[in-house]
């Protein structure tokens, strides 16, 4: 499964070149987290794969860093 992040500047433009970390907790499983490793693929999207989460409630954490941002945002994933 592939889950795209649109990561934007504060003025709305895209943001290429960013260092995307992502990390993904199954909120069901006290124990179930995993890092996923980010791909640019251009215009300030960059996509995880993530084929080996389970069914169920992810919380998912993304840090997003360049020379002028430092900012974290989390987000809820249900997989079906």
């Amino acid at each position: 499964m592939e889950i795209p992040l649109d990561i934007l500047e504060e003025i709305g433009q895209p943001m290429d070149g960013a260092t995307v970390d992502v990390n993904a907790y199954d909120i069901d499983m006290t124990r179930m987290s995993m890092g996923c490793l980010t791909i640019l693929q251009g215009n300030g999207r960059y996509a995880i794969t993530a084929d080996c989460i389970m069914p169920g409630n992810w919380k998912i954490t993304e840090y997003v860093r360049n020379v002028s941002v430092d900012e974290t945002q989390e987000f809820g994933l249900v997989i079906q």
